[in-house]
């Protein structure tokens, strides 16, 4: 703190002496010192793009919404049963074969149920009360900021009101009704990536399903028992084989072109209620765009975790002029001073 009020103090030695603006502007040593406080207050203000953290991972706020709509996790539950207890049957067998296939089965599965309850129960984020709270208390700020009517909190770059979630979200996507809930800044990770583990484990079941859709079982004569009084005969397996593979297929096939849709999107910094031209200037290089939604760890970008989060909070955005939109403090022409906020930093600070 103290490097950086001393820094601040150089930078208006080095544009104006002070001793020069009083004569200039016929201003008392005491108003001038009252000047430099106001400077030091506007401290807060983050000194570079590292102060703009992501918060720590967190669940996403229960509502009746979300628990009417709980009844879609049954429903992917069910579908994954749909091609598990096939592929069981065909590869449990404790061949090498089996044994392979079914390990990578299992990976993948796992990487995307991971993915999916990821999606359900990280909170994709809204406006943060102290950022609310300080565009309220500056009246400049509050020109530059629309006030949304049905949360009652002003609106930061990119954030738009859900009415299902009745949430005002940061950076959203689009409300998901197989995850029951809003992809928006802090679980759109989790999103893109449900889409290309789920299209991978489909793709794969449809793969090793394909050379048992010609008979009803390799092995007529197997059984494999569920409990000590339930089978499931070769004619069932063959019948769930069939159904599986369609399902498997098809969902591959869409899944696939959906996730290419919102890699691009992620690629570019878009959204799907951003056209390409609402969000050009938040476009930067493919790397930064991708840093905001997976992270500045890149091992991580394919692991379902959360980290240190995306890079960025989701309010203050950075866009291609290098200026940084999202500033909560604003400096009014009548306190004579002139704050450029470019690329996250006070770049000068000038008595005039």
């Amino acid at each position: 703190m103290n490097n950086r009020k001393s820094g601040i103090a150089m930078t208006i030695d080095r544009t104006v002496p002070v001793s020069e603006s009083v004569t200039q502007q016929n201003l008392t040593e005491m108003e001038v010192d009252h000047k430099v406080e106001e400077v030091r207050l506007l401290d807060s203000l983050p000194a570079s793009a590292a102060y703009y953290k992501a918060p720590k991972q967190r669940c996403a706020p229960c509502s009746i919404v979300r628990i009417v709509g709980s009844v879609m996790l049954g429903l992917v539950g069910g579908l994954i049963l749909i091609s598990y207890i096939p592929y069981w049957y065909h590869f449990g067998d404790s061949t090498i074969t089996g044994t392979i296939c079914l390990l990578i089965f299992h990976c993948l599965l796992g990487l995307m149920v991971t993915s999916y309850i990821q999606v359900i129960f990280t909170d994709p984020g809204t406006v943060p009360l102290e950022w609310h709270n300080a565009v309220s208390n500056s009246e400049q700020a509050r020109k530059h900021y629309v006030k949304c009517h049905k949360s009652g909190l002003y609106k930061p770059p990119r954030a738009h009101f859900d009415s299902i979630t009745g949430r005002l979200v940061l950076n959203m996507d689009h409300f998901c009704p197989w995850t029951n809930n809003t992809i928006g800044y802090f679980n759109r990770k989790f999103f893109v990536l449900f889409l290309f583990y789920t299209s991978l484990t489909c793709g794969w079941v449809a793969a090793s399903f394909y050379p048992f859709l010609d008979s009803p079982a390799k092995d007529h004569s197997k059984k494999h028992a569920v409990d000590e009084d339930h089978y499931f005969n070769s004619s069932m397996i063959h019948i769930m084989t069939f159904m599986a593979f369609i399902f498997d297929v098809t969902f591959s096939i869409f899944l696939f072109c959906f996730f290419g849709l919102h890699l691009t999107f992620a690629m570019k910094n878009q959204t799907s209620i951003e056209n390409g031209r609402r969000a050009l200037k938040y476009r930067l290089d493919v790397s930064s765009n991708m840093e905001s939604v997976f992270g500045k760890d890149r091992r991580s970008w394919l692991c379902p975790v959360y980290g240190d989060g995306p890079a960025g909070d989701g309010v203050h955005w950075l866009t291609r002029s290098g200026v940084w939109e999202g500033n909560e403090r604003m400096t009014s022409p009548e306190n004579g001073l002139e704050v450029q906020h470019n690329a996250g930093r006070l770049d000068g600070i000038q008595v005039v």
